[in-house]
């Protein structure tokens, strides 16, 4: 479970759900840029989950600091009182049904190869080439028997 939590929170880190955090500020404030800037992500353009996975245990002081750094440069559903209130939902709903379609499907991926190629609108990003999968059915009767 730990590296499929790791594997949404880099999705989320690479594809945030607005890219754009508007509050109080005189400017916007683009999540979109903080989340992929070098100077705060190793290879921010790569995407890696293990960035999100603990790593060996860390001690005292530094384990508060590093938390601290954290959660200033992730921030796809904001920060600190006027976060998302939903985002541990977003979270939970998100895992769970990667989790289902990874454990009950095989995936056939139209071309073959996925295009991460991103288009920037005015509030959003897509992708490109929109992905196009056929979910293959990996036990074909899921079900047993009642005869």
């Amino acid at each position: 479970m730990p590296y499929l939590q790791a594997v949404v929170k880099e999705a989320l880190r690479l594809h945030p759900p607005g890219p754009l955090v508007i509050r109080t500020f005189s400017d916007r404030f683009n999540s979109y840029a903080v989340m992929r800037d070098p100077y705060l992500w190793e290879d921010p353009e790569e995407f890696k989950p293990e960035r999100f996975l603990p790593a060996s245990p860390r001690s005292g002081g530094q384990e508060d600091e590093m938390i601290k750094d954290e959660v200033l440069k992730y921030i796809p559903f904001g920060s600190g009182r006027r976060g998302c209130p939903g985002s541990n939902l977003a979270y939970l709903s998100a895992g769970t049904a990667i989790g289902v379609m990874v454990q009950c499907f095989d995936w056939k991926i139209e071309g073959g190869k996925v295009n991460m190629e991103e288009v920037r609108g005015t509030m959003t990003v897509a992708m490109a080439h929109p992905l196009k999968c056929t979910p293959l059915l990996r036990y074909p009767n899921p079900l047993p028997s009642l005869v």
